[in-house]
């Protein structure tokens, strides 16, 4: 069994410059989708390969990247808290697949 956490190159912040530039660096050169991910898995012997979408950072912190073209939102909007409204929106993400994570478990054999 092999278990991946990667960033998803279809996270929906993707869109702001911002954020590229302050996403893509040297720990961070490469950047999947669930598509590549499970391609090169299969290339790779694997055969088995459960992907899900998964949201770290939620509606407060989309907020300031959209208003601030800055990361911090979850401490600087601390007032939006895990309501139904931010569930709702991370469940969206989750469900388009546009979250900021990606998280894989495959299986050889």
């Amino acid at each position: 069994k092999l278990y991946v956490e990667v960033p998803n190159a279809n996270d929906l912040l993707f869109s702001l410059n911002e954020f590229k530039n302050f996403s893509l660096c040297k720990e961070s050169l490469i950047w999947h989708t669930k598509e590549s991910l499970i391609f090169l898995l299969n290339k790779s012997g694997f055969n088995k390969i459960k992907c899900s979408h998964f949201q770290r950072f939620g509606l407060n912190n989309h907020l300031y990247w959209f208003i601030s073209k800055k990361p911090g939102g979850h401490h600087k909007y601390k007032f939006i808290k895990k309501d139904k409204i931010n569930k709702f929106y991370t469940k969206e993400l989750e469900n388009r697949g546009l979250t900021d994570t990606l998280i894989l478990e495959a299986i050889n054999g």
